[in-house]
């Protein structure tokens, strides 16, 4: 098994911890691996998806600013590439889901009756676990945009 292939089933097996659906993660994997514009049909082609899939798919990496939609003059189907600073994004997009979680914790544990104290403080405790995660991976995103600014 070569590299790439490693790199792809690796992405797609941390597909849930990112957020991601296993498409849009081995999407994301070609992309960083191969480090150039991809069409549409190519990456349907090279990940063996049906291209509802790969617009699917691509369309989420983009709302999470992870890749780029490029227009080709001439051509009628998109391309894509990794956008500029992926990592940072990928860094705020968890750190957005971490923020969500620990706010669903908090929702859970604030209604809970006085009677069940000992799990709602764990519950709160977890929601802390969290936050601070969320806070982490902002501050790293943002330290990340600044560094890439400066280089």
């Amino acid at each position: 098994m070569d590299s790439r292939h490693q790199f792809l089933i690796l992405m797609e097996q941390l597909a849930p911890l990112s957020g991601l659906t296993p498409i849009a993660a081995r999407i994301l994997g070609v992309l960083i691996f191969d480090g150039r514009e991809m069409s549409f049909s190519e990456l349907a082609q090279d990940l063996q998806v049906s291209r509802g899939s790969i617009s699917t798919n691509t369309r989420m990496l983009a709302d999470w600013h992870v890749i780029e939609r490029v227009r080709k003059p001439g051509e009628r189907q998109d391309h894509f590439r990794v956008a500029p600073e992926v990592f940072p994004q990928l860094l705020s997009e968890w750190a957005r889901s971490a923020t969500e979680a620990a706010n669903a914790m908090r929702g859970i544990s604030t209604s809970m009756p006085d009677t069940e104290a000992a799990p709602r403080d764990r519950i709160e405790s977890f929601a802390d676990l969290y936050e601070s995660m969320a806070d982490a991976m902002a501050a790293s995103a943002t330290s990340m945009m600044g560094q890439d600014r400066e280089e």
